[in-house]
């Protein structure tokens, strides 16, 4: 009866009967993962105009409910999110963009031995099954329509929604939580700005707050967890353990290279690897395309870069983005050449605009991120003379 008054999802939480718990007693024991479209507004770096909500992805430690890691980004759940989340979650938190110099240390990281997500597309493809299985990490999947099964990181989420409702640009819960207030026009945070607070906000907080299921703090119970014996593990190659989440394609090696989305790549050693006609599995980063990484025979990652390296780097959003114009002008056949000439057009125009649509600030928002963390990377001032060593000068004996 509830069923057909309320619709089955309500009808269960009054009348299904749900005995047992999901178990588990140590840290890294088991980890939950999931997204959900933050509820609040961020606004370009440049002009600060809002640009809509980011996505947020978290994942937790059910033993002890300490976060272990999480991504925020604009591009909906996909591999790439998932496995930027994972490898917030496995590696330690150094100073960087994503985990800002403060006092909140973030001690939680280490590969854990089971996975819990939902069935969602981003969780069923080849890059996550086959990066768990490289490294001993069981997936499993919540049964279909059964949220309670994910309670923990459904919990958690509810939790990092009610802090950020207290941000300005704050969406509410729902329009009519949220009333009169203007979300578009409230909006202050930039995504890094975001970045920063979630950063504190859970390291600094939440993690030091009684988790009421637990009796603890969720930093006490990992303490408490690793004075009983666990020992959190890390992969030996940090860089590879990323690369080993990235989203999968399968490409056939040609005579004169590898092709991927009409963009040609090339690497000497590419012959050593496979003969022409041979399909190789090639990981990429859809945030930048300059290069791919081919397994080989031996179970490493060879990096293969554009066979043109003056094209410049391109995200895949922003590739696809120019072969959908290109169609739509219906000039002539579509190639690498008039992909980036477009791509290069596309730039000035949103470079040269004063007040960009929303659509094209969210687009350039992620470039613009990457070219303020390459700027911080040197401090080199190359306007200047270089001052040669004694042992470059030559000089003349007469």
């Amino acid at each position: 009866m509830a069923r057909k008054r309320l619709g089955a999802k309500s009808a269960e939480s009054i009348a299904l009967s749900t005995p047992g718990m999901l178990e588990a007693t140590e840290a890294l024991d088991l980890i939950q993962i999931d997204h959900t479209l933050a509820d609040v507004m961020i606004v370009d770096s440049v002009y600060r105009h809002s640009i809509g909500r980011p996505w947020l992805s978290l994942a937790i430690d059910v033993a002890t409910r300490s976060v272990l890691g999480f991504h925020l980004g604009l591009e909906a759940p996909s591999a790439l999110a998932v496995a930027l989340c994972i490898e917030h979650a496995v590696l330690p938190k150094l100073s960087s963009a994503a985990a800002p110099e403060s006092d909140a240390s973030w001690d939680m990281f280490g590969i854990p031995k089971t996975i819990l997500v939902d069935n969602g597309s981003e969780f069923h493809g080849e890059a996550l099954t086959r990066g768990c299985a490289e490294y001993g990490i069981a997936l499993t999947y919540r049964p279909v329509a059964r949220p309670r099964f994910g309670a923990h990181i459904e919990r958690l989420i509810g939790t990092m929604m009610g802090k950020i409702h207290l941000l300005p640009g704050s969406t509410d819960s729902s329009p009519t939580a949220r009333g009169s207030y203007q979300s578009e026009s409230q909006a202050k945070l930039t995504l890094a700005e975001l970045n920063e607070w979630l950063y504190l906000e859970i390291a600094g907080q939440y993690h030091h707050t009684i988790h009421r299921m637990i009796g603890t703090t969720p930093a006490a119970a990992w303490v408490k967890s690793l004075a009983r014996g666990t020992v959190p593990v890390l992969p030996a190659d940090p860089a590879r353990f990323v690369i080993g989440f990235l989203p999968i394609v399968h490409r056939k090696l040609q005579r004169n290279g590898l092709f991927f989305e009409r963009i040609r790549y090339w690497a000497d050693v590419l012959p050593a690897i496979a003969q022409p006609g041979e399909s190789l599995l090639t990981r990429y980063d859809p945030r930048d395309l300059s290069r791919l990484y081919v397994l080989t025979p031996n179970k490493s990652y060879q990096a293969v870069p554009y066979a043109d390296v003056r094209r410049p780097p391109i995200t895949l959003a922003e590739l696809r983005f120019a072969h959908a114009e290109l169609l739509r002008e219906a000039k002539g056949s579509i190639n690498e050449e008039r992909l980036f000439a477009m791509h290069e057009r596309q730039n000035t125009i949103i470079t040269d605009a004063t007040k960009a649509t929303k659509a094209a600030r969210r687009r350039k928002e992620p470039r613009q991120r990457q070219t303020a963390a390459v700027s911080t990377v040197s401090s080199i001032d190359y306007s200047k003379e270089p001052m040669p060593l004694e042992s470059e000068l030559w000089e003349s004996k007469s």
